[in-house]
């Protein structure tokens, strides 16, 4: 058998295994057939295009066992430690469990933590770990990374030294409770270690141009709608309870009054899911990406959660926004587009068991 079509049986082997996507298989597949026009495949060896081995070496690229048990460890302490935190007095005498919207915050964190850890730890090819837990992990931690951050420096430094409180000491002892300290170690893990290793993962792994033109890459203004919907008021105040009368002008009351550090934050909150949804967008891996996808589908059934157990919270003072509207699109738009992978994933599942039963 000639050299040329050996090549081609190796690489629809890979493809069969999932090592290689179709669109990477076809691409593959032209570089072997042009390579036969031009006559270099008769000297395979020294030939520039990659082999069947050297595709999958960088197409299958994957975590060190060590990196993978370190953002098993991180994703532990973020859900389950940060749930057993909220038990504890966050500042003095409050606890996250006293109020609804805690109670989500902390039950949604355990629920990402518990479907990280069954990617990790319910399959043995550690090439489909890394892409599934990179492509879930990465844009949930970067969308939370810096208002966590910045919320953090604000209770520790910035709003007692506004204040002008002396005694930091007693601040530290008496106003933040073990709760406070419990979820900061857990959250800080999960800032730093996930990032670090996942963008370590995805270095030079990523499209531009005529390639982004797909269909995930509606993450993108799902995202900027979710990024709008926080900058805008969460809760829009009641009109009929309100001395905000019939106003109902977009971003007024969000920042009018608030001190600085409070601006930087919501700022955030809009800021990072929109680079988030970017970086989904961009990943060139076809698996990755779509793990990435649900990763922000799951960012945006957190936000929403949130939402409505704010205003079970609040009860009648507050109704539901503009912002939350916005927020609730993007919500669809993804949900649209996971809806659509996994009907096709389906349809040719149920092909393939029809072709092996006949």
């Amino acid at each position: 058998m000639s050299d040329w079509m050996e090549e081609l049986e190796k690489l629809n082997g890979l493809r069969e295994k999932g090592i290689l996507s179709d669109g990477e298989f076809l691409e593959e597949k032209q570089r072997v057939l042009a390579s036969r026009t031009r006559g270099t495949q008769e000297h395979p060896e020294s030939s520039t295009h990659p082999t069947s081995e050297n595709i999958s070496q960088s197409v299958g690229e994957s975590l060190s066992s060590a990196r993978i048990q370190l953002l098993a460890f991180s994703i532990f302490c973020f859900g389950i430690v940060s749930f057993v935190a909220s038990f504890f007095d966050f500042f003095y005498e409050e606890r996250l469990v006293d109020t609804d919207d805690g109670v989500m915050t902390m039950v949604l964190t355990l629920f990402f933590s518990l479907i990280t850890l069954g990617l990790i730890y319910f399959s043995d090819d550690k090439e489909k770990i890394s892409k599934r837990v990179v492509g879930f992990v990465l844009p949930f931690s970067i969308a939370i990374a810096f208002s966590e951050l910045w919320l953090t420096l604000c209770i520790l430094f910035i709003t007692p030294l506004r204040n002008g409180l002396e005694d930091m000491g007693g601040y530290y002892s008496e106003v933040l409770g073990p709760g406070f300290w419990i979820t900061l170690g857990s959250r800080t893990i999960l800032i730093f270690i996930p990032i670090w290793i996942c963008l370590g993962f995805l270095r030079k792994k990523y499209d531009s141009g005529s390639k982004l033109i797909r269909k995930s890459s509606l993450v993108l203004p799902a995202m900027i709608l979710g990024g709008i919907a926080q900058l805008y008021p969460t809760l829009k105040p009641n009109q009929e309870y309100s001395w905000y009368g019939s106003d109902f002008t977009p971003f007024k009351y969000t920042f009018e009054g608030e001190v600085w550090e409070i601006v930087v934050y919501i700022v955030s909150l809009g800021l990072m899911p929109i680079v988030a949804g970017f970086i989904v967008m961009k990943i060139s891996d076809r698996t990755t990406r779509s793990w990435g996808v649900f990763s922000i589908l799951y960012l945006l059934l957190f936000g929403l959660a949130n939402i409505i157990a704010a205003n079970a919270e609040t009860g009648k003072w507050n109704i539901w926004s503009f912002g939350a509207t916005l927020w609730t699109i993007g919500l669809v738009i993804v949900a649209l587009l996971i809806f659509e992978k996994v009907s096709r994933y389906l349809l040719r599942f149920q092909e393939n068991a029809n072709t092996d039963f006949q």
